[in-house]
């Protein structure tokens, strides 16, 4: 992902556009890469006026395999509209690659204000799925957590490895004082994930 990311930000260069790139979404910047919408456009290939003089990197690795089989989509039901970005992401990645989403949610045995039971929370994180389906094969895993708070990262870490997926597609919030003393949610994930980790701008 990284080595895809410094052949659009060297696309951006040769046109003229690297001055509209965000420091955040430069393959050199501090901490995780954030990657702006018109990344994951290039990357799938869209025909925009801009992203049709590209090259777009080639969607298959050596041997044929595609680029993503397996994405996965942690959602946060208590702010679903702000998922938006992910969802999209994702869904435009899946269709470019013949691949399937998992959405994953992390929930507490106790009543929230989502759902008054993990199973409650299971059913909406499955019509979640169903909604944003858009064709594609989509499932969903929710998970329960006795203190989501602490166990967030290593809780979606641990399912991104069982389940295999090998594209994490997550949104992340604007920095910061507290991103200096405190890491994001999607800065931890992308710091020890094993896999391909792509933040976007909630």
């Amino acid at each position: 992902m990284h080595r895809t990311l410094s052949q659009w930000y060297a696309h951006e260069t040769a046109t003229g556009a690297a001055s509209d790139v965000p420091p955040e979404a430069k393959p050199d910047a501090a901490g995780p890469i954030v990657a702006p919408p018109a990344f994951v456009a290039w990357i799938c290939g869209a025909e925009t006026a801009d992203l049709a003089r590209s090259e777009a990197p080639d969607k298959k690795k050596e041997g044929g395999a595609l680029v993503f089989s397996h994405i996965m989509v942690p959602v946060d039901l208590s702010h679903a509209a702000a998922m938006a970005p992910a969802v999209k992401a994702a869904s435009d990645l899946a269709h470019a690659n013949d691949a399937r989403i998992t959405y994953v949610g992390v929930t507490t045995a106790e009543p929230s204000s989502v759902a008054r039971t993990p199973e409650e929370f299971g059913r909406k994180l499955a019509a979640f799925a169903e909604e944003h389906g858009d064709g594609l094969s989509v499932d969903s895993r929710a998970i329960t957590s006795h203190d989501p708070t602490s166990d967030l990262d290593r809780k979606l870490l641990d399912a991104a490895k069982e389940m295999g997926a090998d594209l994490v597609v997550m949104v992340t919030h604007h920095p910061n004082l507290a991103d200096r003393i405190w890491s994001g949610h999607g800065g931890d994930i992308a710091a020890h994930a094993d896999m391909s980790v792509l933040l976007l701008r909630s």
